[in-house]
């Protein structure tokens, strides 16, 4: 949910889902705002020369400009109690979803020194470049020089992946991530990095760098009935074993006979959804 501040109106904007789906808004007068369509979670909004201003997080976007993504306090389940403990995800992947959950549970605090970090020109926005380089320092401080090299090495895709997604949700027109956008790129940098774990897992290559494997074939597919995915914390994971063709078949998008990585992400939010678990609310809660 997003809030865009200007002289004359605010829209809240809710996103179904990360991958895809229309935009519905909500829009109010900011002259004679409705407490329903323009409240902020008990946060302060008053009106200076440029447009409308955040007083509770101190932040003063521009006319036009959007503000960092609203928290909402119904959600219970914080980022480390989901991602970094996510039932059958790897070591390695947990110790890179660790990095981000404080960045997702935490603002004004570590996010917004996270984004300084990140946005050092102080231009609003970041490139892809920029981001993935953030990403790295970020896994070296967290788990020293070695150890964060040889994560970012190993999930190096899903900084793409998520930088990506979070962008291209808002759809503003701009090939760079903003403010507005990188709590979302934080949600997407776990979730993405735990489905890609799963991904490696399924594939027995669970220490292979990212660029390596990008598809999981027919073949392998329908071996899946010899393998166990119980430990799996996903949901669409756990009947592929005892119904591997339809399972493919729901997968496989584009009726390709082999299931790409984009399709497999899909597969496996498409069932967290549709089963309301704490991964998808949680980042429903980002949308």
């Amino acid at each position: 949910r997003v809030h865009v501040v200007g002289p004359s109106l605010c829209i809240w904007a809710t996103f179904p889902a990360a991958w895809g789906g229309s935009i519905p808004v909500e829009m109010c007068d900011m002259d004679d705002p409705s407490p329903e369509a323009c409240s902020m979670s008990g946060g302060k909004w008053g009106p200076n020369k440029q447009g409308f201003v955040q007083t509770k997080f101190g932040l003063k976007p521009q006319a036009g400009q959007v503000t960092d993504i609203v928290e909402d306090p119904e959600i219970e389940e914080t980022a480390a109690d989901v991602y970094a403990v996510f039932p059958g995800a790897s070591l390695p992947a947990r110790d890179v979803t660790i990095a981000w959950a404080s960045l997702i549970d935490d603002f004004p605090g570590q996010r917004l020194t996270a984004w300084q970090s990140l946005d050092k020109d102080r231009s609003g926005d970041a490139t892809l470049a920029e981001f993935r380089a953030w990403a790295q320092r970020t896994l070296v401080q967290k788990h020293g020089k070695d150890k964060g090299q040889k994560l970012f090495l190993q999930f190096r895709n899903c900084m793409a992946t998520a930088f990506h997604g979070a962008r291209e949700l808002t759809n503003n027109g701009k090939p760079h991530l903003t403010l507005v956008q990188f709590r979302l790129a934080c949600h997407l940098l776990c979730v993405h990095t735990l489905m890609y774990d799963a991904f490696l897992s399924a594939m027995g290559s669970p220490e292979q760098v990212g660029s390596q494997i990008t598809s999981i074939d027919r073949s392998k597919w329908l071996s899946f009935t010899k393998q166990s995915f119980a430990g799996s914390g996903f949901v669409g994971l756990s009947h592929v074993s005892s119904d591997v063709a339809n399972s493919l078949s729901a997968a496989d998008l584009d009726g390709s006979g082999e299931v790409s990585l984009p399709e497999w992400y899909k597969f496996l939010m498409k069932k967290e959804q549709e089963a309301r678990t704490p991964l998808s609310t949680l980042l429903s809660s980002a949308m």
